[in-house]
């Protein structure tokens, strides 16, 4: 086999191995909190949060602090029983979606970084976002307290 050949066999098992890695963190995150999309977001998010709190939970596939995150938020919306929902979207699939956030948390005066950092949990109420919590908060305790800040008792 010449080196041609065997280097063109390598690039097509790198491929292939790279897309079932791809395949299964994206299986395993939207395992997770049901997904919103471009598609689903005015409906799941904005409609919905004016009759009950939404989180949204920015994330991406390729984004590693992000996957730890996804048990604190279940945990902590499970604690809500009902009285909160909890979504996740990921930001490259849903770039309308995740423009729509940005423009909602800059006309709220939520403050953000000029370039949006993930993890990101965004909490809506009556439509609008009402707070912002930014990073990888591993500590249960500051999730949950972002949620109990943000549900109404």
């Amino acid at each position: 086999m010449s080196h041609r050949a065997a280097g063109r066999r390598l690039t097509a098992c790198t491929a292939f191995l790279l897309t079932g890695l791809v395949l299964a963190l994206a299986s395993t995150a939207s395992a997770q909190a049901p997904r919103v999309t471009d598609d689903t977001f005015t409906a799941e998010v904005i409609e919905t949060s004016k009759q009950t709190p939404v989180f949204v939970n920015l994330y991406a596939i390729w984004c590693r602090p992000c996957r730890p995150l996804f048990p604190k938020l279940e945990a902590a919306a499970a604690d809500h029983d009902g009285r909160a929902k909890l979504v996740s979207l990921d930001i490259d699939e849903s770039p309308g979606a995740t423009d729509a956030i940005l423009g909602l948390l800059d006309r709220q005066g939520i403050k953000r970084p000029p370039s949006m950092k993930i993890p990101a949990l965004v909490a809506f109420r009556d439509g609008k976002p009402t707070a912002l919590i930014i990073g990888a908060h591993y500590e249960i305790e500051a999730v949950r307290e972002f949620f109990d800040q943000n549900v109404v008792p």
